[in-house]
């Protein structure tokens, strides 16, 4: 049976992107991307200046959480209408990214798990028919996002969400995810490095 529905996982840099613009020119899979809103925008631009405390990271949360909701039915509406579909963006990576964050801030533990099993056991929750992680060594990450600062990109800034620190414990997160907290699920998983695979060999390994 064929993947209509690809979710592809990965820290900022990992490599989504150049996999998303391979399925598009191979065979024409849509790729899309979360949508943003001024309440996002306005909120990243006040959190830059903010420290990250669990209420910051609720209210952040619950701003993706509902920009997820949106975004979901873009996908159920193109899934329905025949094409098939790869995208960065379910409410799984925002219950995990904020998880983890608010592990890190509050030293809890558990919250990552319990999120992902929340996500499963959802009936509202839109499942992909198959998870890809894209990774590569944390130096690589480090250099790929040195370069697009150089290039001037404002928003690759080293804090927060996107600081060295988060992004290492984000990665090592996703691993786990696919390899032990998703076991029982029937959903497909594939693990992509970026730095030993070529786009081609990438593709190659989904099919």
């Amino acid at each position: 049976m064929s993947v209509r529905h690809r979710l592809v996982l990965g820290i900022d840099g990992a490599g989504k992107s150049t996999l998303l613009d391979s399925l598009n020119k191979k065979d024409g899979t849509l790729t899309m991307e979360p949508t943003s809103s001024d309440t996002a925008r306005e909120f990243k631009a006040r959190m830059s200046s903010l420290d990250i405390t669990s209420d910051l990271i609720a209210e952040r949360k619950a701003i993706y959480l509902d920009l997820n909701k949106t975004f979901d039915e873009r996908v159920r509406e193109t899934l329905q209408a025949g094409s098939a579909v790869a995208t960065t963006g379910n409410a799984l990576v925002t219950m995990v990214s904020h998880s983890l964050m608010n592990e890190i801030v509050s030293g809890s533990e558990g919250e990552v798990a319990e999120s992902v099993s929340d996500w499963v056991q959802s009936s509202e929750s839109l499942k992909p028919d198959q998870l890809v992680l894209v990774h590569a060594p944390d130096q690589v990450i480090r250099q790929r996002i040195e370069a697009r600062q150089l290039e001037g990109q404002a928003d690759e800034k080293f804090w927060g969400f996107n600081s060295p620190y988060f992004l290492s414990r984000y990665q090592e997160t996703w691993h786990a995810i696919i390899g032990e907290l998703l076991a029982a699920s029937d959903i497909s998983r594939v693990s992509l490095s970026s730095v030993d695979l070529s786009p081609s060999e990438m593709l190659q390994q989904l099919q």
